[in-house]
């Protein structure tokens, strides 16, 4: 704690934040920027002290080089003459806790490659995620990767000097790496009170200056050195941020003439320098459980940009995979292709975009059509080409791909057709042994065959499947009619139940028994033990309503709570290897429908949850069993932390007078982030629920005893009809129809964490199947895979060609640790080690196709292997 005497140093760092488009239309950021830093540049004519930070390509950079080309050259001069710094914020500042894994990392390194390569002179020491959370605990280690050395970030203010977090500190992350960050909302002078007329005196100007900018800073402060920005959202140099012209370099001279502590324009560097100087306190592990609020489960319609981002981000990252794999085939990838497509998915990565005005976010949505679009293509064609250079000396044979880095036992689904139908069939695997397959569906075709029982069938068939490989399928037709065994296993649309009947779902693991749109039952079939307790909600679809807010916030606080009620239901599919049951009713009036679904000896129910929302204030959830807010896992990027809630602080918690933030930048008590999964203390043992497509924001009631995953917020706008918020594009629903597709896991309490990131990546990267129409064979009926399984405690972030070489990022997934071998792919010999950046490559050794490795708990390790 700090009292103003005790401050040594004030580093004013001009800084204008540059939201992509925050409440006003992209067409007038770019003019701002642009006007902006013709003032900036033109005032470091006038004042030779004045310093300026940038922090980022997309937003702001590029705006500069293509609309005052003319003026670049200065600025570079500015930069060199340590006047104007850079600080990374990635490629577009995008938010730690709302991207997945590779996203978030790779935009970082695009923005730290790109002003590499623009401005080489650039210090980027700093890493700046401006007006975002401050993210999870892999960050120090992540940014330490990155060659980083100071992690600045804004928010939450108030929620982290409740919980004790210092203005200034050493982050010690999940693995130990360890980083200087300092936090401070932005920015000073915003509303310039010192400068207004009723005050004349210096002590009046001071108190003024100090109310608004320093009060609520110096209670949490560690150090006598203090860092504010100057200036806000699109400010001009020596404007207020309503842009009213304030002379604060008088101010600076006023108050060093008056007052001890000295003020100066400054660089980050020169704060850091200072700043490191002495011992900072430690703070190890988590900072903050929550994303910002106002950022979360309000825009996860089906167009929304935080939901497109996620899915085309595992469309890239699965192309990445099939590329390996086609390389390791002696086939080529399309050099280049999906660089650009991440260039392209970094466009629409930045903070506060859920708020984009109706023409820009169309822009967007053009770029997110071609991203997945071409990505899809890509991975039809990446697919033939793995099926071309495979290739199969048997006709109607199939390639099932797993994209995973180990082995697994899989339900797959997928298409025979035959060139001359379907009569009688049997499915073969490579050496020649049957498999037991169901008929998912059918496909008769309106041509009238004779000799036929179908044209083409659906079926699933579960088997074993190589690490990033490929098993072979034959489709072999005669024999008996299937016609009596579609007809038992391919439902009919009239088979309707009543919507309370209690149905079952046997799978041979679990008895699933569904009744009135919820799971009512969960007993184990090895021990026919009853998992559920009496009473507890599973899979209870809800809507609560709210009081509107005449603002773009919203409330949590809960007015009256809906449930699903269930009109009908259905099955649609009925084993013996995979069971899906259709649920109709309604809920807030409108039709929802759910769809829960499991496989052979699965643990986990799928659910495909779709509803419709109208003009009114609420959110979607769907609740399950929780045994209480102790011994909860969030999956993080590359990770997985803690999160024990009964000491987080909420804006329902206290009623102070800074709650204005707390407003919009918490949640509702209980709530926390997940990003890809959490999993809690329920039933004897664990329930695991993944991310899917729905919200990464969650909800644990400790008095209520269940979890809930936050689905949709919806809003009504006839409130908010007098602001900008009426030009705002349309994922803030007003009405629509949305689908929500995640998965539920009935763990042991023993589960180890690595068996919790394979289900993970199994749902994550599903298997895909192609036909293999040639029949000539192109590659050695062994080499079904391209690499060994990876130990279970190792998880592949990543793996992508790479120029000469191939990238496998790995994380250790446990907290153990692991040493050992690693066999490399197939026709590789040698392997390097490498940061983040792929900088400062380290040869390593092997022997007999393999490379000894050590990783320590919860490490990040990047291999490039040729």
């Amino acid at each position: 704690m700090r009292k103003l005497e005790e401050i040594k140093n004030i580093y004013f760092v001009p800084y204008a934040h540059a939201d992509h488009a925050w409440t006003n239309s992209r067409q007038w950021h770019i003019k701002r920027y642009v006007e902006g830093m013709h003032r900036v540049l033109d005032y470091m004519k006038e004042n030779p002290d004045y310093t300026y930070l940038i922090d980022n390509p997309l937003h702001y950079y590029q705006v500069l080089e293509e609309f005052m080309p003319e003026r670049m050259e200065e600025l570079h001069q500015r930069v060199r003459e340590g006047r104007i710094w850079v600080a990374n914020g990635g490629m577009s500042l995008a938010r730690p806790f709302n991207y997945g894994d590779e996203l978030y990392l790779r935009n970082a390194i695009g923005g730290q490659r790109y002003f590499r390569e623009k401005l080489p002179e650039a210090d980027q020491f700093m890493f700046f995620n401006a007006d975002t959370g401050i993210g999870h605990t892999q960050m120090p280690q992540l940014l330490t990767k990155m060659g980083h050395t100071h992690y600045r970030f804004y928010r939450p203010e108030f929620a982290l000097d409740n919980s004790g977090v210092p203005r200034e500190f050493v982050w010690r992350g999940l693995d130990g790496s360890e980083i200087v960050a300092t936090r401070g909302l932005y920015g000073s002078f915003l509303i310039g009170d010192c400068f207004d007329g009723k005050y004349t005196t210096w002590e009046e100007k001071r108190d003024a200056f100090v109310a608004e900018d320093l009060a609520i800073k110096l209670p949490h402060m560690y150090t006598d050195e203090l860092f504010l920005h100057v200036g806000g959202d699109d400010t001009f140099p020596q404007h207020t941020g309503r842009d009213k012209y304030v002379d604060i370099t008088g101010f600076m001279e006023e108050w060093n003439a008056h007052e001890p502590s000295q003020i100066r324009y400054a660089t980050p560097a020169e704060y850091h320098k200072a700043l490191t100087a002495n011992p900072l306190p430690v703070w190890e592990g988590v900072c903050d459980p929550a994303d910002l609020t106002y950022n979360g489960p309000g825009y996860r319609s089906d167009n929304a940009l935080s939901r497109l981002r996620f899915a085309g981000e595992n469309l890239l990252l699965y192309a990445e995979r099939l590329e390996v794999l086609l390389l390791q085939l002696g086939g080529k990838p399309q050099a280049g292709l999906l660089r650009e497509l991440w260039e392209l998915m970094f466009s629409y990565s930045g903070h506060a975009m859920q708020f984009l005005l109706e023409e820009d976010y169309a822009e967007l949505l053009e770029r997110i059509q071609i991203v997945q679009g071409r990505a899809r293509q890509y991975l039809r064609k990446l697919l033939l080409a793995i099926a071309h250079e495979a290739g199969s000396s048997e006709p109607d044979s199939y390639l099932l791909v797993n994209p995973c880095l180990f082995a697994r036992r899989e339900t797959v689904t997928f298409l025979v057709t035959t060139p001359i139908h379907v009569f009688g069939l049997r499915l073969l695997d490579e050496d020649g042994r049957e498999l037991p397959y169901q008929i998912v569906d059918s496909y008769t075709g309106d041509k009238p065959y004779v000799g036929k029982d179908y044209n083409e069938l659906e079926v699933a068939v579960t088997l074993e499947l190589p690490a990033l490989g490929y098993r072979r399928i034959r489709a072999v037709r005669g024999g008996e009619s299937i016609l009596p065994k579609a007809e038992r296993e391919v439902f009919s649309i009239s088979d309707y139940l009543p919507g309370d009947q209690p149905v079952v779902l046997d799978n041979g693991r679990f008895r699933f028994t569904v009744a009135g749109g919820q799971v009512t039952s969960v007993q184990d079939c090895r021990t026919c033990h009853q998992r559920l307790p009496a009473g507890a909600p599973f899979g209870q679809l809800r809507f609560y309503t709210t009081s509107p807010e005449v603002e773009w916030t919203y409330t949590w606080e809960r007015d009256k709570l809906q449930v699903f009620r269930a009109e009908k239901m259905r099955w649609t599919l009925r084993g013996p290897e995979r069971w899906q049951l259709a649920v109709f009713g309604e809920l807030n009036g409108l039709p929802a429908e759910i769809w829960l679904e499991t496989e052979r000896e699965s643990p986990t129910l799928t659910y495909t949850v779709r509803l419709e929302t109208r003009t009114e204030e609420g959110y979607f959830s769907m609740a399950f069993p929780c045994d209480g807010q102790k011994n909860i896992v969030a999956g993080i990027p590359y990770g997985a932390e803690p999160r024990d809630l009964d000491g987080v602080f909420y804006s329902e918690d206290h009623g102070i007078p800074t709650s204005d933030y707390l407003y919009f930048e918490r949640g509702c008590k209980g709530s926390y982030c997940a990003n890809r999964y959490t999993h809690v203390p329920a039933m004897g043992g664990r329930l695991l629920l993944t991310q899917g497509d729905a919200s990464y924001h969650y909800r644990c009631n400790t008095d209520d005893g269940e979890l809930e995953t936050f689905l949709l917020r919806s809003m009504d706008h006839e409130s908010r009809e007098g602001l900008w918020m009426r030009h705002m594009h349309g994922t803030q629903e007003r009405a629509g129809l949305h689908r929500f597709t995640f998965t539920v896991s009935v763990l042991e309490s023993a589960v180890e964490q690595g068996q919790v990131e394979r289900l993970v990546s199994r749902l994550r990267f599903p298997v895909r199947t192609t036909p293999l129409y040639e029949t000539a064979p192109k590659a050695p009926a062994a080499m079904t895979g391209a690499v060994v399984s990876l130990p279970e405690n190792l998880t592949a972030a990543a793996c992508y060609p790479d120029g000469d070489h191939v990238v496998l990022r790995l994380f250790e997934n446990s907290g153990k640790g692991w040493s050992g071998t690693l066999p490399l792919f197939h026709g590789m010999t040698r392997v390097r080690s490498c940061d983040l950046m792929e900088d400062h490559p380290v040869e390593m050794p092997v022997e007999n196709g393999a490379v000894q490795i050590k990783i320590r708990p919860w490490e990040i390790v990047t291999l490039q292997i040729c």
